[in-house]
């Protein structure tokens, strides 16, 4: 079975679960979401200076479902889309990921991004999320990789190198979250190397942590 019927099944099986859920919404035992969230790329170690914060972000949107295993603590997860995009300095002893200077350049990635955690409800209602906290896990698989070049000199040409072989197909690493009913503040901490070895060598690392806001307003409610 191929990768689009299993996502086909999936979300035929959720759709039937949205339709038979009972005690469904905000602050209840089954909470379903629509997940929006736009983070910036920040660089936390010398290695990662290549990237420039401002023009490197990431942005959100999927699916997340919550279920409240106890009064205080909460099971979720999230199937989203992820597009990244990684602002390359240009500079005279630029060697990542080659050692020409352009006009402009990104490395963008287009994923599927899987989130698993546990929520803290910190502070509880009933109708609303209320205060919380999430400790969890995420991963995404690359769908898509390209460096984009601007070359003003050569009549602005764009240039689109796609594939990257010398990029990996996937990373995972940790996530937390502290939110207050729909509004959240994430970080994300990359744990995996985006870049394979290249001759012995490792390509300069983008920056690992990630810092944003997220939006999930509630699918479906029983109110």
């Amino acid at each position: 079975m191929d990768t689009k019927r299993i996502i086909l099944l999936l979300f035929a099986g959720f759709n039937v679960f949205l339709s038979s859920a009972q005690d469904l919404g905000p602050g209840k035992k089954h909470n379903v979401t629509q997940e929006l969230a736009w983070g910036l790329s920040i660089p936390i170690v010398e290695q990662e200076n290549e990237i420039q914060t401002w023009g490197s972000n990431d942005f959100i949107y999927g699916i997340g479902y919550r279920n409240k295993v106890a009064p205080f603590l909460g099971l979720g997860g999230s199937f989203n889309t992820r597009w990244m995009q990684y602002k390359i300095r240009q500079h005279d002893d630029k060697f990542y990921p080659d050692t020409l200077i352009w006009d402009k350049q990104r490395i963008n990635v287009l994923s599927f991004h899987f989130t698993f955690y546990t929520r803290w409800f910190l502070m509880q209602k009933t109708s609303y999320e209320g205060l919380y906290m999430d400790l969890g896990l995420a991963s995404d698989l690359f769908l898509y990789r390209e460096n984009f070049f601007l070359d003003r000199d050569a009549d602005a040409k764009r240039t689109r190198e796609r594939g990257l072989q010398y990029m990996r197909f996937g990373s995972f690493g940790g996530l937390f979250r502290i939110g207050y009913n729909d509004l959240s503040i994430f970080a994300n901490y990359r744990l995996s190397d985006l870049f394979k070895l290249n001759n012995g060598s490792q390509y300069a690392e983008v920056a690992r942590f990630s810092l944003g806001i997220g939006w999930s307003p509630t699918i479906k409610s029983d109110d």
